[in-house]
């Protein structure tokens, strides 16, 4: 389930694959169609485009010293 939060400067979602793998405050993402992706002219905040990219490229929150040298 994702969860929201009201902000000053917006609002902010949290979804729930960063929730459940434990995630901390950087999970916190606007609530845009550029953090999250859209169907049908809607928002979807069952995962955000992060998590989705690391499904598809099988990572799954490891990040290795090869790509990042």
């Amino acid at each position: 389930m994702t969860t929201f939060q009201s902000r000053p400067d917006g609002e902010y979602a949290k979804c729930a694959s960063c929730a459940r793998n434990g995630y901390g405050p950087d999970a916190w993402l606007p609530a845009t169609s550029e953090f999250f992706p859209t169907q049908y002219g809607r928002l979807r905040f069952d995962r955000c485009r992060a998590c989705r990219s690391e499904v598809r490229e099988r990572r799954f929150g490891f990040v290795y010293l090869e790509k990042v040298a």
